[in-house]
């Protein structure tokens, strides 16, 4: 059994969990609870990183009894694990790697947009330790609390246990690689795919020049870089014959309308040769550049192709070189403005136009500043734009409510 996360499955594995995609700081000082009581100025840091590393052994996912085994609920409850720490000087590289989260206090909480979780427990100063959820399928029971803290990016409480829905692992998994003349094309094709109820777990586009970035950083060869463009799509099912009638339906769509071509990456070796190049596209794009910003945007999937149109029309009139990527399935888009050989004032200048010309753009088309990264610092001005001064007044006056001192990772989204 396994856990779902925004990149993955989280698969238990004697005890502790391991996986890719998703990863939880529960933070906490003496403002927030006796129980972790901390001297101020320091921290109080437990946490469970998932995220391409196996988890603290602090939070250890069990079973609580054979009937969580049967309905796949998984818990973790955290065993307090002390590390003090000045909040402006991370002592550690974990820490170090991650110096916004350790600079404050903080439960930082990433998952999809469709998260496994069934139930949190949060200590607060005014309420005690308080249950959000439970072990139910359905709730429809008041206002939701549970996703309110899943989505408030650490500014509203600490994590102390979570109930986690389980996913069993696919029987079958094939991807295939459709090449385009252009991206246009490419992303085009996504609403014929959505319209014809086929369910992909994965629609991501990307362009030549991406793809060329990872085959220099990973040393390796990509199955076809003679096209402008590409749509990378994945099935899963219960066994081969049901895989096969999803994938060749979808294929025979692609080709009559324009795809060049239709690969089947159905071998591990093919699977990896793909999928690693597509987990490499960040860091193949930082080692093009001296340094990089990026616009994490989402847009109405009818308004993709469009969008990345108009990503290029600002490198041309900002002069600045914009490499995209991203999840055509959901609108969801990663687009990076990179620096090259640009004066530090003359770089500054054009990133904040840059930010400023595909936010109103994504605002116009009924888009949004982050579909998966979350606002943070950052992005506080862009969500003002977009929200209004109503919204984000409800939104402080919930923060007062839930955190009263202001403690938990202040000055973040709102």
């Amino acid at each position: 059994m396994s856990v779902s996360t925004s990149s993955g499955h989280f698969v238990p594995k004697s005890g502790i969990g391991r996986g890719t995609g998703a990863f939880i700081y529960a933070l906490s000082a003496d403002e927030t609870t006796p129980a972790l009581a901390a001297p101020r100025h320091t921290i109080t840091a437990l946490f469970s990183c998932c995220f391409k590393c196996s988890c603290h052994p602090g939070w250890q996912p069990h079973f609580r009894s054979n009937a969580d085994r049967a309905y796949n609920t998984l818990h973790f409850a955290s065993k307090v694990v002390c590390q003090r720490v000045p909040l402006w000087k991370p002592r550690t590289t974990k820490q170090a790697e991650y110096p916004a989260l350790f600079r404050c206090l903080i439960l930082s909480l990433f998952c999809c947009q469709q998260p496994p979780f069934r139930g949190l427990f949060s200590p607060f100063v005014k309420f005690g330790v308080v249950e959000f959820g439970g072990k139910t399928v359905k709730n429809s029971s008041g206002y939701s609390l549970l996703n309110l803290m899943i989505g408030s990016e650490g500014t509203l409480g600490v994590i102390t246990r979570a109930v986690l829905k389980l996913v069993p692992l696919p029987g079958k998994t094939v991807s295939l690689l459709v090449p385009f003349a252009d991206m246009e094309q490419a992303i085009e094709m996504v609403p014929v795919i959505v319209e014809a109820q086929i369910q992909a777990t994965a629609i991501e586009f990307m362009e030549r020049e991406t793809i060329l970035f990872a085959e220099e950083y990973l040393g390796k060869r990509f199955p076809d870089t003679r096209n402008d463009a590409y749509i990378l799509l994945t099935f899963d099912g219960r066994n081969a014959e049901q895989v096969r009638a999803e994938y060749q339906e979808v294929a025979d769509l692609c080709l009559e309308h324009g795809a060049l071509d239709v690969f089947i990456v159905d071998t591990q070796e093919r699977k990896q040769c793909v999928w690693n190049a597509r987990g490499a596209f960040l860091e193949a794009i930082k080692a093009s550049t001296t340094q990089m910003d990026e616009c994490d945007v989402v847009v109405p999937r009818d308004r993709v192709a469009d969008f990345i149109k108009y990503t290029h029309e600002v490198a041309g009139i900002l002069n600045l070189r914009i490499p995209s990527f991203g999840h055509a399935g959901d609108g969801n888009l990663h687009v990076y403005l990179c620096r090259d050989d640009l004066a530090e004032d003359e770089w500054k200048e054009k990133l904040s136009l840059g930010f400023e010309m595909m936010y109103a753009r994504a605002r116009e088309y009924g888009g949004a500043v982050s579909g998966e990264h979350g606002i943070g610092y950052a992005k506080k001005e862009y969500l003002k734009e977009q929200l209004g001064d109503t919204q984000i007044g409800l939104m402080r006056r919930i923060k007062k409510a839930f955190d009263p001192n202001l403690i938990l990772n202040p000055d973040k989204v709102v």
